[in-house]
């Protein structure tokens, strides 16, 4: 069945292990939506998250020689890359060529073992069980498991605990039209990496990449609620790879702490089994869904989530489970809803206590809660001082936001230049610097307007009052004060833009979101 519906171009084919059938299949099963539509019409096409939709001439290239030739015959036309669309804002819209590369599934693990050879069109699902047949594991693994690997690097994607995924790789396989000339195909490594590892898609196509890997690991996940912020970030730095959950209305926390376990010495706890996995993580989308659909039905007038969290800190059992860090870290119920939205910023952990105070008060703000709309509180006055608590009242009673806000701990980049926490070579002096991604969830996606409310907002107060940088791939408003004030706190954008402007003097892969965002338009 298999074999009816891949290409025989896809690669899979190096994969000699029993397991492969199930690897087959699921790349079936994860390939972007009109995958296999007839291939140079225009077609209209929507990003993961369903607040974006735009027409496009889509291609499906096979090989690196079809990506050249795609590359020349289109050279006068803005060309953009995308795989399963894993963003929620404009970054691969494009009225021009949008290239497809689901059939780039190449999977072949390094005769040493320490490296993972991956193509474009690969999701993490397939990848982490390839290595675990193998018993290895990339670093850091990543909640949501259908989004292509080379996605991840592209916007400096990153997981609870280390470092964006891009400052794993060693190797990048580019096509580009280098300096204007005809296409060519580049495999790039060491100090070019800074460039090519996290290139936001503005250089080329990325058709393979090489990642580090580690022997597999197993963690155990501990679910547990805390009162304060104190409290919860005790946890979390106790265990980095942990989650903190922020519920709103109530404004309370649940942690999912993430540990290593040693399972040669055995563990004192639950061994999470595969069903018992699914079954946890399909309750939570029948949970979500219910919530979205209520909150859709009121009008977005109800205040659900705290009420559910109230429910939910009764009726959690106090338990501790153990799985391999794949299956514990792969949240089934954010790859399979039918959307969400995000936003995130990523800043300095010890603004980030700041940075929840200003949340809960736009959040109280919108919903009407007149204990907010004090003058004489902390961060009205800062507003106020600022010229900016006016504006801000003018949005008082005007939505309640059901979001969920969670927080993971992060490393600072020492060598992707476009990363968030992206520092140089100060990252080996204050690797005990901790930053943390500050991510917004919103889950009646339907309202797509209302969220980009939320965020044309919430985003542009973070970049006054905090050293905070956008994530690439989440939604931000194309204001131009938001983005020149994003850039500047790149300290790796010039290097960046001058290697840009090489590896891409045409600007073919440049839309009007990067030209934005860049600073280009």
């Amino acid at each position: 069945l298999a074999q009816s519906i891949l290409p025989k171009s896809t690669g899979l084919s190096v994969v000699a292990f029993p397991t492969m059938r199930r690897i087959m299949l699921q790349s079936c099963c994860c390939a972007e939506k009109n995958d296999f539509e007839q291939e140079g019409l225009r077609q209209t096409v929507s990003n993961w998250g369903g607040n974006v939709s735009f027409e496009s001439e889509v291609i499906r290239p096979d090989s690196e020689a079809n990506l050249r030739k795609i590359l020349d015959d289109n050279k006068e036309r803005k060309i953009r890359v995308g795989g399963t669309l894993h963003s929620f804002n404009t970054a691969c819209s494009t009225d021009g060529v949008l290239l497809r590369m689901s059939r780039f599934q190449t999977l072949q693990m390094s005769p040493d073992g320490e490296s993972v050879r991956i193509g474009a069109g690969v999701v993490l699902r397939d990848v982490y069980a390839y290595l675990h047949t193998l018993g290895r594991m990339v670093p850091v693994p990543l909640t949501t498991t259908t989004q292509n690997v080379v996605g991840t690097l592209c916007h400096c994607t990153r997981g609870a605990g280390g470092n964006c995924v891009a400052e794993y790789c060693i190797e990048v396989t580019l096509t580009c039209r280098y300096e204007g000339r005809a296409a060519i195909t580049r495999v790039l490594r060491g100090e070019d990496l800074r460039v090519a590892a996290a290139s936001l898609g503005v250089l080329g196509v990325v058709s393979e990449v090489v990642l580090k890997t580690v022997p597999d690991y197993f963690l155990t996940e501990e679910i547990s609620f805390a009162d304060s912020f104190a409290e919860a970030m005790q946890m979390m730095l106790s265990c980095p790879k942990t989650y903190v959950f922020i519920w709103p209305f109530i404004w309370q926390y649940m942690v999912v702490k993430h540990e290593e376990a040693d399972m040669q010495h055995g563990i004192s706890c639950h061994t999470r089994g595969r069903t018992e996995d699914w079954a946890a993580d399909f309750a939570s989308i029948a949970a979500i869904d219910t919530l979205a659909a209520i909150d859709g039905a009121s009008g977005c007038s109800l205040r659900v989530l705290g009420k559910f969290y109230q429910v939910l800190r009764k009726v959690t059992p106090e338990s501790q489970v153990v799985g391999r860090a794949a299956d514990i870290i792969d949240q089934k119920f954010v790859n399979y809803m039918p959307g969400n939205l995000q936003f995130e910023v990523l800043l300095p952990l010890s603004q980030v206590g700041d940075a929840l105070q200003l949340l809960e008060l736009v959040v109280e703000i919108f919903a009407g809660s007149e204990q907010y709309a004090d003058e004489s509180q902390p961060w009205a006055c800062r507003l106020k001082e600022a010229g900016l608590w006016a504006g801000l009242m003018k949005i008082f009673g005007t939505h309640v936001y059901n979001i969920l806000t969670y927080l993971r701990l992060t490393r600072p980049d020492a060598s992707c230049l476009m990363s968030p926490t992206y520092i140089g070579s100060q990252a080996g002096c204050t690797i005990e610097e901790w930053y943390c991604g500050f991510n917004v969830e919103y889950y009646t996606s339907t309202n797509s307007e209302h969220f980009h409310t939320l965020g044309n907002t919430v985003l542009p107060l973070f970049l006054e009052f905090f050293d905070a940088r956008l994530h690439w791939g989440k939604y931000f408003p194309l204001d131009a004060a938001l983005l020149e004030k994003n850039l500047s706190r790149h300290p790796g954008s010039n290097e960046f833009l001058q290697a840009r402007a090489k590896f891409d003097p045409e600007g073919q892969f440049l839309n009007e979101h990067f030209s934005l965002a860049l600073g280009l338009a």
